[in-house]
C-alpha cells in the first residue's frame, strides 16, 4: 500500500458531490444521517450517473496497473470504498477525499470496522460495530493512503527463506507507540499479511520487477530502441503491487539490498535512473 496520487475532479463534479452531501447533512439526528448516507449513496453510485462515472474515472487514475485495489494492489478495484465508513461518518459520504477504489476482498472484511485515538483521553478506541452509534471524536487509527504514506509505517521483508515467506509487511520498530498501534490495526483490518495469496503475489511481483529491470538494462546497453525502452519503463510504472517496487528502491538506497539480493543491487547500480520511476 502506497500513498495515492492526488487526482483532481472538475469543479462541476465536486459541487454536485457537495450538493449530495448537503442532503445527508440535513437531518439533525446522527442515526437519521447515517441511514440517509447509506440510502442516498446506493441511489447515486450507479452506472450512468454522470457524477459517479466521473468519480470512478478519477479513482481509476489513482490505481496501479489495470485498476488494482488501493489496499491490496492485487485484485481489481471495483467498489467505491469509503475510507471512513459512511455508517459512522455520514458527513464524509460524498467527500471525494474519502474515496478509493477497492476490491470486495478488502472492502467486505473492513466494512464498518473502525477505531480512533480519542480526543478526550488519547486512548485507542474500537468503534462499536453496530451502525447508528456515533463514534467519539478522535484521530483515525487506520492509515489513509489518500493523505498518508503507508511506507512511513511498514517495511516489506525481502529476506528469502523467511519462515513465513518473504514480502510480508513488518512494522517499523522505531515508530512511536501510537503509530505502531495504527500500523497494527491497519494490517489487522485489511489482512495484508494474513491472506497468503497476497504475500505470494508480492513475492511474484518482486521476481517480475527484477526480471523487467534486467531486460531494461540489456535493451539500454544493446540496440537502444527508445520506443521499446519507454514501453518497458511504462510497464514497470503501471504494474500491480507498486509497493514492492517502491520497497526495492528504498532497500537499495538504504544499503539493505546489497546484503539481501546482490544481483538486484547491481541492477540498480547499472540503472540508477530506475530509482526515479
Amino acid at each position: 500500500m502506497i500513498k495515492l496520487p492526488n487526482i483532481k475532479l472538475s469543479k462541476t463534479v465536486l459541487e454536485k458531490l457537495q450538493e449530495f452531501q448537503g442532503e445527508v447533512n440535513r437531518p439533525s439526528a446522527f442515526t437519521e444521517k447515517s441511514e440517509k448516507a447509506k440510502d442516498l449513496f446506493k441511489k447515486k453510485n450507479k452506472k450512468g450517473n454522470k457524477i459517479f462515472d466521473a468519480v470512478k474515472k478519477g479513482l481509476t487514475k489513482m490505481c496501479s496497473g489495470a485498476r488494482r485495489c488501493a489496499y491490496c494492489e492485487d485484485s481489481v478495484g471495483d467498489e467505491v470504498e469509503h475510507i471512513r465508513p459512511k455508517s459512522f461518518f455520514p458527513e464524509f459520504c460524498f467527500v471525494w477525499e474519502n474515496y478509493v477504489y477497492a476490491c470486495g476482498n478488502c472492502n467486505s472484511p473492513k466494512g464498518n470496522k473502525w477505531a480512533v485515538f480519542r480526543d478526550d483521553t488519547g486512548k485507542f478506541y474500537q468503534v462499536n460495530l453496530s451502525p447508528g452509534i456515533e463514534p467519539p471524536k478522535g484521530q483515525d487509527a487506520l492509515i489513509n493512503p489518500r493523505s498518508e504514506n503507508p511506507m512511513d509505517y511498514f517495511i516489506l521483508d525481502f529476506q528469502k527463506g523467511t519462515q513465513n515467506g518473504m514480502c510480508r509487511f513488518v512494522i517499523i520498530p522505531t515508530l512511536s507507540g501510537k503509530d505502531k498501534k495504527k500500523a497494527k490495526f491497519t494490517l489487522k483490518i485489511l489482512k495484508l499479511n494474513k491472506r497468503e495469496f497476497l504475500r505470494k503475489g508480492r513475492e511474484e511481483a518482486y521476481e517480475d520487477y527484477a526480471a523487467r529491470l534486467d531486460k531494461y538494462k540489456n535493451e539500454k546497453n544493446g540496440r537502444n530502441d527508445q520506443t521499446k525502452i519507454k514501453k518497458m519503463i511504462r510497464g514497470i510504472q503501471r504494474k500491480q503491487h507498486p509497493t514492492v517496487w517502491k520497497e526495492m528502491q528504498r532497500h537499495y538506497l538504504k544499503g539493505w539490498l546489497k546484503i539481501i539480493d546482490e544481483d538486484l543491487h547491481n541492477l540498480f547500480e547499472e540503472c540508477p535512473e530506475a530509482l526515479d520511476w
